[in-house]
């Protein structure tokens, strides 16, 4: 699956995100940057943010519970986790 089917495959779960820099950078930037902040939590108020583990469970449930096709959710969820892993490795 490309980074713009992946991108595409992302907004139909998270339908309500803008993303700024869309037209700017590549799709697999876009789609990196929008998982980041989910697993961030950025687009909430500081004092009510999760961390990034609970945010990654929410996310993979999500798509689990979604009508995507078995290999978009395979693929949002192997995004998902390289990108969570990278936060693990970075604190580390």
């Amino acid at each position: 699956m490309t980074s713009s089917q992946l991108l595409h495959t992302y907004k139909q779960l998270w339908s309500n995100r803008s993303f700024a820099n869309e037209h700017d950078s590549n799709s697999g930037d876009v789609l990196y940057q929008a998982i980041e902040k989910d697993l961030l939590d950025e687009m909430t108020h500081p004092r009510v943010r999760k961390p990034p583990h609970i945010k990654y469970q929410w996310a993979i449930k999500r798509i689990l519970d979604s009508t995507l096709t078995s290999d978009e959710k395979l693929a949002l969820i192997e995004e998902y986790t390289n990108i969570y892993e990278t936060f693990i490795i970075k604190k580390s």
